[in-house]
């Protein structure tokens, strides 16, 4: 089924879809973002001191003037904010590139049907019923363009996924 929807794709076509592909990692990277970035938030709402022992992070924040567990809580939560934002920001971009993609993909190809139609001698158009005609241009196009944005939002849902596990399992393999 892939192979034959990659077949009927022209060259640009293809290289617009592989193109989408890069978007679909980083924001599924996005997403891992916005997600890990709870994990420390909430580590700091249940301890706010024990973030000033940590070696490195302590010394950090007394170098920044950081000294009040107050303010960084607040920082904190502007930074938590901030990443869920982006994140949002970049998934929401990125499924507005997919469904662009299929609504032109959808035009191109209903446009590409339609021309082959026009294009067989009239007697061939006279033998064919005209509604069967418009379902093929309309409907079948509209469910292969509809199966491509599925494919990529599942795509998407998969590399997150993928992406969420691995985090999950290199911050606590047990």
């Amino acid at each position: 089924m892939l192979k034959r929807v990659w077949q009927l794709l022209s060259d640009t076509e293809q290289r617009s879809l592989l193109r989408l592909v890069p978007l679909v990692i980083i924001a599924a990277m996005f997403e891992l973002i916005g997600v890990s970035a709870v994990i420390p938030f909430v580590t700091l709402l249940a301890d706010p001191d024990a973030v000033f022992a940590l070696p490195f992070v302590g010394r950090w924040l007394v170098a920044s003037a950081i000294e009040d567990p107050a303010t960084l809580l607040r920082l904190a939560g502007v930074g938590l904010a901030l990443a869920v934002l982006a994140t949002n920001a970049m998934v929401l971009l990125t499924r507005l590139w997919q469904f662009r993609f299929a609504a032109d993909l959808n035009n191109k190809m209903s446009t590409r049907l339609m021309r082959h139609y026009l294009s067989q001698p009239y007697e061939d158009n006279l033998t064919r019923n005209s509604a069967e005609l418009a379902n093929a241009v309309l409907e079948q196009v509209r469910r292969i363009t509809i199966g491509v944005g599925t494919g990529l939002s599942l795509l998407t849902s998969g590399v997150t996924i993928v992406a969420l596990l691995v985090f999950l399992v290199a911050l606590d393999p047990l």
